[in-house]
């Protein structure tokens, strides 16, 4: 199990890792403050579950914000070694060697012309360099302090923007079921990066209102928090940033036609992390002749060996 950062959302998280949580603070010792409050391990992340984690953050003298990250997860798992940071050269290398996140598909590797696949290509050509560097020069400011604020490689961000919205940032799109920016926040993607109002809300820890998520600035962080938040599951790389981001978690889809054989929609195909890659490989490459563009960001053009600089 790789715990995710868990905290109350709508509709609330639910999975493996919270059941282990609430099995953890019923039984690990704690007085009733904190043990009391959980009355049935369901595995789903509601209010009580919060609210017995953020007594337990007061016992332990963390931050209280009802939030499960790693500094919580370090002391319910005191046990469990520390997970290489994604950037780490030793995880860049393991990104350098083929592989796949699931068994039936083709796998691919990263290297310093971005990622390439074992069969078949990624259409990256004129088309995404130019929608790569208009993102990059619009959003400058927002994408170098979100990159530098969660240490996400800048090329990952502008593909995402790229791929969900085109770089709108007035692109909202509506999910079956929505009825209002009140009643159903998780039916509701605004914003150039195209974040649920839930998640959104959730990431940065306040109510964040659609006209808000329509400014680059917070559209951007809300979008970057979700990609940092799901890093050690993702590890940062692309394909997989590209479906846990579009699908909200990875998760395996056998269908013929997704040849990354990682759930994304349209369903059952490979368009999304398709269309990603091609841009993140264009964004590369741009960055490895213009690396100013990374204004000094985390990029992986300067981090992936023999990426960086194109002789000009």
């Amino acid at each position: 199990m790789t715990p995710r950062t868990l905290r109350l959302t709508q509709p609330m998280m639910r999975g493996e890792d919270v059941l282990w949580l609430q099995r953890r603070l019923q039984s690990g010792g704690w007085p009733p403050s904190v043990a009391g409050l959980v009355r049935a391990a369901d595995g789903l992340f509601g209010p009580r579950t919060a609210a017995a984690v953020a007594a337990l953050q007061r016992l332990l003298g963390l931050a209280v914000d009802g939030v499960v990250g790693p500094a919580l997860w370090s002391r319910l798992r005191p046990d469990q070694p520390a997970a290489t940071p994604p950037l780490s050269p030793t995880a860049l290398a393991a990104l350098a060697r083929p592989h796949a996140r699931f068994g039936g598909g083709t796998r691919w590797s990263l290297g310093s012309a971005g990622i390439r696949l074992e069969a078949g290509e990624t259409a990256s050509g004129a088309a995404e360099a130019a929608a790569m560097r208009r993102v990059l020069a619009a959003f400058a400011a927002p994408i170098q302090a979100a990159a530098r604020r969660h240490a996400l490689p800048v090329e990952l961000i502008a593909a995402c923007i790229c791929t969900e919205s085109g770089g709108d940032p007035l692109a909202e799109r509506h999910e079956p079921g929505f009825r209002s920016y009140a009643a159903t926040p998780h039916r509701v993607s605004v914003g150039c990066m195209q974040t649920l109002l839930s998640t959104a809300s959730a990431l940065l820890g306040r109510g964040v209102t659609a006209e808000e998520l329509r400014r680059p600035d917070i559209s951007i962080e809300a979008g970057a928090a979700c990609m940092a938040e799901a890093a050690s599951r993702t590890l940062l790389d692309p394909p997989v940033v590209a479906c846990a981001y579009n699908a909200g978690a990875v998760r395996h889809d056998p269908s013929p036609g997704n040849r990354w054989r990682m759930l994304q929609y349209p369903f059952g195909t490979s368009v999304h992390a398709d269309r990603f890659c091609g841009f993140f490989n264009a964004g590369l490459g741009l960055l490895r002749r213009e690396p100013a563009l990374a204004g000094g960001a985390p990029a992986f053009a300067a981090l992936i060996p023999g990426a960086s600089p194109e002789p000009g």
